[in-house]
């Protein structure tokens, strides 16, 4: 874990020069994001194939080469992996393109949508997909590619929205999560709309097993034998359900809507919307195992929504306590939740 904390160190030393330098906050943003991506991909380029409980599993496939062994549903990830296969890419180098792949995307998404991408990179190390995205590469890389559907969310393109995420799904398959994520766009969210909003959202989600037994109840016909093993109970840490489901209602009560020009108003609501839904998917992970995975797709939300919030802040003590807020819990869970889990990244080390 320690170079994680390092990497952390070297962050917010290179904010606070940035900070100092960078006056124009565009371009410190930009700068920001650039640099902290850069670490990112190292990160990502120069760790041994043990880090990652399924990056041996997908480098034992690349090394394949074109055998069919994700053809099919996933045809994507297949010609993905083929290319550089092909184009005689050790198993290094591989990791070492997927790595750039994510960190374009994500670096592309911040700069576009986050009022501070250092808080995003930081979000997305601590409570984000960038632990996930060194160990499950094809549904890292899926997610990736559902951040140009924000896009073509705000601008209404239905077209071109569904055939982003369907590409997506041509690397994962669980990505046609995303598809219901379009609403969001035509949801105009005030504080007691989204309140309310989140109180079904979270109800729904916390009774689920119960209104879908009930429901089954109601048919003439006796269904239940059929689900008695959808639901079961799984280990689930409980402080990610806690944070998971605060992030969207703290964000609602603090953000300072009249701060906002029309744009950020459109990605804030959007933004609501989809970390309501990742929230959602958290909870349902306690009954629902696959609701886990599923989560992922909207968790990128939150690495846009927080720091949007609170950079619309204005009252001095209360921005104070955002940021450390910010900083300090999901640290905290990022130092409780990363050792000895399933994503095996804990045990870091170079590939040399």
């Amino acid at each position: 874990m320690l170079i994680y904390y390092v990497l952390i160190v070297l962050w917010i030393a290179y904010y606070a020069v940035c900070k100092e330098k960078i006056k124009n906050k565009r371009k410190r943003n930009v700068a920001v994001a650039i640099g902290l991506g850069i670490s990112v991909f190292l990160l990502g380029a120069l760790r041994a194939a043990e880090v990652g409980t399924d990056t041996e599993t997908y480098l034992i496939a690349y090394q394949k080469g074109n055998d069919h062994f994700f053809k099919g549903v996933e045809f994507g990830y297949y010609l993905y992996r083929t290319l550089f296969y092909n184009l005689h890419f050790t198993n290094q180098m591989y990791l070492a393109i997927v790595a750039l792949t994510c960190v374009f995307c994500y670096t592309k998404f911040f700069i576009k949508y986050s009022n501070n991408t250092f808080y995003s990179y930081f979000l997305h190390l601590t409570i984000g997909l960038l632990p996930m995205s060194m160990s499950g590469i094809r549904q890292s890389l899926a997610i990736c590619i559902t951040l140009f559907a924000y896009d073509y969310i705000l601008k209404k393109d239905l077209v071109r929205f569904l055939i982003i995420v369907g590409i997506a799904t041509l690397f994962h398959q669980s990505a046609c999560i995303f598809f219901i994520v379009y609403i969001f766009r035509f949801i105009k969210f005030d504080k007691l709309k989204f309140s309310a909003f989140w109180i079904a959202a979270i109800f729904a989600a916390a009774f689920s097993k119960e209104i879908f037994m009930f429901a089954l109840k109601l048919s003439p016909f006796d269904y239940s034998i059929y689900f008695s093993d959808y639901f079961k109970n799984t280990s689930v840490n409980f402080l990610v359900i806690l944070i998971a489901v605060l992030i969207p209602l703290v964000c609602n009560l603090f953000a300072v809507r009249a701060n906002m020009d029309e744009r950020e108003i459109i990605i804030f609501r959007l933004a609501q919307g989809i970390s309501c839904m990742y929230a959602l998917f958290c909870i349902l992970t306690r009954d629902i195992q696959i609701a886990g995975r599923l989560s992922f797709y909207f968790m990128s939300a939150n690495l846009i929504l927080i720091p949007n919030t609170i950079e619309t802040i204005r009252i001095r003590s209360t921005k104070i306590w955002a940021n450390i807020a910010c900083v300090i819990l999901p640290l905290f869970q990022f130092i409780i939740s990363i050792p000895g889990n399933s994503i095996g990244i804990d045990q870091y080390s170079f590939f040399w």
